[in-house]
Order: structure tokens, then C-alpha cells, then sequence
């Protein structure tokens, strides 16, 4: 207007800080719902099953193969004899497993154990949420434990709150196994149950994964050869959980002979939960050889004939998988 020269109307400074604030915020929950809200099913990719019997190679004499679905276990004595099991409130024991369930209460808290014997491996299990392999698929333990008539369960590692990464092999079937985010347990096909840490099997995964059952990514490794670990209150890395906390845990004796470990916690006057430290002396005294720790917290869930065990804080919360006994048919 007759060569009057306008400006610009500058915002103030602490206006473009806050759009930019309000910006970022936007982009961050974009990015945390597609990677970790929104269901994604993946189709799996196995890489490796168990070879045809004669093929694999074990340490020692080969064990006996049962539908080339792992070695059988032999313990005199301990499985019934007839076709029906025999039940009771604490026991179930029937031609093929044998589990006892164990409730403890000692110094302010309260853990359940459940004693496993096995005639087969096959009869040790896991399965996912909504029976589908992907992320953010979630089902309470317990439903999946009942879908899939377990006789006993815990719940796993929660593997499908990463996207694509770590170690996923159930069932002798690897849907995954590249970075590990955490230490690795490994279930082989002879019954034994042993570990690795993140850096050992990033270093090369290829090297732990052959004639393995069952893979999970979680941690830490609790128990090794028998003896505890401890210092976990010292480690940065387990800053966030190494306090007091519920926790589940996967015991190994010997082939065919494994726990589950639940310990219930946050909870005054009934059980505060167990430390890692504390969870590794558990194992210990157990007689376990081998404990690895699986998702705790609110994860923490036992099932026991179609029921929960043991009392889940806030009643447990949807996960993608369990660990779970079965009896009957082979899948």
C-alpha cells in the first residue's frame, strides 16, 4: 500500500518451542503405536526343524526318539501305570507327566513351585497368544493355558513387545534368532536346558541354535551348573528390576526333570516378591542345575488345571505366550 513495506509477524520464541515439543510428542506416539500397540501377525520363516533321527548329533549314547519330537526320559516309579492319571488338589500324574504343585510361605512372601517329570519332551510345550506368532498379539495366560488343555503353566518371555528382534523357537520350530536383547535360554532336544548371554549370542547366533526345541529371550540366567549368581543389585544393566519384584522362573534338574517357579509380590502382609539375587538362591536350593528368569512384575502368572495358582498382581495382564505341560495326543 503506496510502498509501505509489511513484516512479517515473528511467533514468540517459547510458541515455536512448545509446537515443536507438541510435534515430537505426536511423531513418538505415531511411532509407538505402530511398533507396539497395533497387532501385527508375522508369517514365520522357520529356519530350522528337528533332522530326520539318525541325523542329529548328541553328545554320549543318542537318546530314544518319540515321533521325532525329542528324546524320552525314563524314572522309575514316578508315572502311573494305568491309562487314567491319578489327580488329587497338588498332584497330577498320569502315564506320561508327572507335576506336583508346591506352596510355600516363609519371611513375608509366597512362591509356588510346580515339580515336573516328564516321559517324553514333546510333553513340555509353549503357545502363543491367540495362537499366532506376532507383535503386540496378546491373551491372558490363562486362557491359553485352558485353550490348550494344560495341565500346568507359567507364562513366557513376552517376546512380541519387540519388533523382530531376539530369540523366538518353540516347538522345534525358530521363528527368529538374530539380536538378542537379553540372555538366551536354550531347551534342546535331548532334555537338557542350558544358557547364553546377550553378547555371547550375538556374537554368533548360528552357533547355539542347532537341535534346539525351545529358545527364550529374556533373563538373566539364574542358576549355572548348580550354583547361583548374584550381584545382580550391583549391575546397571538390571537397575529397573532388581528389587522385589514377582517373578517366574524355568527350573532345570536333569533331562525330563524341570520347575516353574511363580512368586507373588507387591503385596504387604502376603508376599513382597523376591529380588533377583534372591530368586537365583531359590533356584538353588531347589536343586536346580540350570534357572533362567522369565517375564515378572504383573507377567507373573501360574495355572494349575484351569485355574491360576497363584495370585498375579493386578490380576495378571495379556501376554503372547506361556510354557505350559501337556498329556495326551502329540501335536
Amino acid at each position: 500500500m503506496k510502498g509501505e513495506n509489511r513484516k512479517l509477524k515473528l511467533l514468540p520464541v517459547y510458541l515455536l518451542v512448545i509446537i515443536d515439543v507438541l510435534a515430537l510428542g505426536v511423531a513418538l506416539c505415531v511411532f509407538a503405536l505402530f511398533h507396539h500397540v497395533i497387532p501385527v501377525a508375522y508369517s514365520p520363516a522357520p529356519v530350522y526343524t528337528k533332522p530326520a533321527a539318525g541325523q542329529a548329533e548328541y553328545e554320549g549314547e543318542e537318546p530314544a526318539l518319540h515321533d521325532e519330537k525329542g528324546a524320552d526320559f525314563n524314572f522309575p516309579g514316578i508315572f502311573a501305570e494305568g491309562d487314567e492319571p491319578e489327580i488329587t488338589e497338588n498332584l497330577y500324574r498320569s502315564k506320561n507327566v508327572y507335576v506336583k504343585l508346591t506352596k510355600v510361605q516363609r519371611n513375608g512372601v509366597t512362591y509356588f513351585v510346580q515339580d515336573i517329570y516328564l516321559r517324553n519332551l514333546s510333553y513340555l510345550r509353549t503357545a502363543f497368544a491367540q495362537d499366532t506368532y506376532g507383535k503386540a498379539i496378546t491373551e491372558h495366560p490363562l486362557d491359553i493355558a485352558v485353550r490348550n488343555d494344560a495341565v500346568a503353566a507359567i507364562n513366557g518371555d513376552y517376546y512380541g513387545t519387540h519388533s523382530r528382534r531376539g530369540v523366538v523357537i518353540r516347538n522345534g520350530i525358530i521363528y527368529r534368532a538374530d539380536e538378542a536383547y537379553g540372555d538366551v535360554c536354550f531347551l534342546g532336544y535331548d532334555g537338557v536346558m542350558w544358557g547364553v548371554t546377550e553378547d555371547e549370542f550375538n556374537r554368533n547366533p548360528e552357533a547355539y541354535i542347532d537341535n534346539v526345541y525351545q529358545g527364550w529371550c529374556f533373563g538373566p540366567i539364574l542358576v549355572e551348573d548348580g550354583v547361583a549368581k548374584s550381584g545382580f543389585d550391583k549391575n546397571k544393566e538390571y537397575d529397573d528390576i532388581a528389587g522385589r519384584n514377582p517373578r517366574t522362573a524355568i527350573g532345570y534338574f536333569e533331562p525330563g526333570h524341570y520347575c516353574f517357579i511363580a512368586v507373588d509380590g507387591r503385596r504387604e502382609g502376603y508376599s513382597v516378591g523376591l529380588t533377583l539375587d534372591e530368586l537365583a538362591q531359590l533356584c538353588q536350593e531347589l536343586g536346580c542345575k540350570f534357572a533362567f528368569n522369565l517375564d515378572g512384575g504383573k507377567s507373573t502368572v501360574m495355572v494349575w488345571r484351569g485355574r491360576l495358582a497363584n495370585r498375579p498382581d493386578g490380576g495378571g495382564r495379556e501376554q503372547s505366550d506361556i510354557v505350559y505341560i501337556a498329556d495326551g495326543g502329540l501335536n
